[in-house]
């Protein structure tokens, strides 16, 4: 059930691990899951309905493909008045 930020306990624990603002393999992410058997298409589930939260309020998260792998980046969006961000 989400909280008053709008997101479940498994969701905070995520956006925590991202709060640094660096990039986060997959397997850290994943890591968050309360079950060791969740699979990484769990993870991106959360991080999906992550973004839907977070996008409004002028952030993001996003992916990056890297040659040592793909990692996760929690961001803030540029001020654009256009789109409606301050």
């Amino acid at each position: 059930m989400p909280n008053a930020n709008g997101f479940t306990e498994t969701q905070q624990r995520i956006l925590e691990l991202l709060s640094d603002g660096k990039p986060h393999r997959r397997m850290e992410l994943k890591a968050q899951l309360p079950d060791e058997l969740s699979s990484l298409t769990a993870m991106q589930m959360h991080v999906s309905v992550m973004r839907k939260v977070l996008n409004p309020k002028g952030e993001d998260i996003v992916c990056r493909f890297t040659k040592e792998g793909i990692s996760y980046q929690h961001i803030r969006l540029l001020s654009n008045p256009y789109t409606g961000y301050k």
